[in-house]
């Protein structure tokens, strides 16, 4: 099959959209009998090709941060619309809601062929930013509704919207859109290095927070939260990111704890395994993770987590342990996830963890489903057409 994979929020700083595309990569790159292009925006037009049958594809578009290495805009729809004239794709996958989607699917609405056109749902906008925008100006709640109404029907619009967790896939059944489930796997080197772990007798219980340090990622309750653990003495906090919140954790007061650190953005990857190898619990605070890829990878090193009752995140640490899981924004909720966990047998949850993690198994079984998954449409699309 031919794949044409297009993201908007695909970059050189992007995490875990970054992430899922670079393990798509390296599985196409084994799998020759497949082609695959994927496409995002770029300071200038370019074509790389990593294998024969792989080949990536930026389209150069505006910034839209400060950073020359940041998110891009993807705009040019004369451009997109050659790659899919030019490679013939038998699925083309957006991977973002606002540009290349809408652009895709107005494209087909005016005669572009597209054999099947799928949206893989690697964000949830309308409760992620949509709502929590409407509900701070009562008079912006029609507004908000409009939005959403627009963008579920632009959803439905899809051939298929592919999803990574069971919550997602209710939520958008519910309104009415096609969906089918093909869950993340994890990085091999981060299986390999699972293990069953202990804690340290005597010596603080090691939490930390890896992810973007936004408003959406539930930082703010990260950051009501951190004074709180310092308070505790039995405790250390590590927060790993940046974001529009990053200087919130650079405050003078928690520097000065020898058992709190702001360890900043690891791009290496190699040295994010070091750095997670080395705590007892993850924090995660997102409540609306379509999957919790960041849970998933800690599992699979042995490290239980905490988490919001929603959420692919809180789905993932449900199946560990459901007493991990607090009422999403929660301080004092959250706090009492973390004693209940604390006091609890380690050694069986980090157990656990790893059983969960090995479930997902790798990214190269999650494409291998997804692949099978996109086969078994076309097939079947094919036969109600004959």
């Amino acid at each position: 099959m031919i794949f044409l994979d297009v993201n908007t929020f695909l970059s050189e700083k992007s995490g875990g959209i970054k992430t899922y595309h670079l393990a798509k990569i390296a599985f196409f790159r084994k799998h020759p009998e497949h082609r695959y292009v994927v496409v995002g925006p770029g300071a200038e037009n370019s074509r790389e090709e990593i294998a024969p049958n792989v080949l990536r594809v930026r389209i150069k578009g505006p910034k839209a941060t400060k950073d020359p290495r940041g998110y891009r805009l993807l705009l040019n729809a004369r451009a997109l619309k050659r790659l899919v004239r030019e490679f013939e794709p038998d699925v083309v996958e957006t991977g973002d809601p606002w540009l290349s989607g809408p652009m895709l699917l107005a494209m087909r609405r005016f005669g572009l062929r597209v054999r099947m056109l799928s949206s893989f749902y690697h964000g949830d906008p309308v409760r992620t930013y949509i709502r929590p925008w409407a509900a701070r100006r009562f008079w912006r709640a029609p507004l908000a509704a409009l939005a959403g109404k627009i963008f579920y029907a632009l959803q439905r619009a899809y051939d298929l919207t592919v999803v990574s967790s069971r919550e997602m896939e209710r939520h958008l059944k519910s309104m009415g859109v096609r969906v089918a489930l093909a869950p993340f796997g994890c990085p091999e080197e981060f299986l390999a290095r699972g293990q069953k772990r202990a804690l340290r007798p005597g010596e603080p219980v090691r939490l930390v927070y890896a992810g973007r340090l936004d408003p959406e990622k539930g930082t703010d309750l990260l950051a009501a939260a951190v004074p709180r653990l310092l308070d505790w003495g039995n405790v250390e906090v590590t927060v790993l990111g940046r974001g529009s919140r990053e200087e919130r954790f650079r405050d003078p007061a928690w520097l000065a704890c020898p058992r709190y650190r702001a360890v900043g953005y690891l791009a290496d990857r190699g040295k994010l395994l070091d750095e997670l190898s080395g705590h007892d619990f993850l924090l995660s605070t997102c409540p609306w993770e379509t999957f919790g890829l960041g849970v998933l990878e800690c599992l699979a090193l042995g490290i239980p987590a905490v988490a919001p009752s929603r959420g692919g995140a809180g789905e993932l640490v449900e199946e560990v342990a459901p007493e991990a899981l607090y009422a999403p924004g929660d301080l004092h909720s959250l706090l009492d996830a973390l004693l209940r966990v604390m006091g609890m047998d380690y050694g069986r949850l980090s157990e656990r963890a790893l059983q969960t993690a090995r479930r997902y198994g790798s990214w190269d079984a999650s494409f291998e489903r997804q692949t099978e998954l996109y086969a078994r449409e076309l097939s079947a699309r094919e036969g109600e057409s004959a």
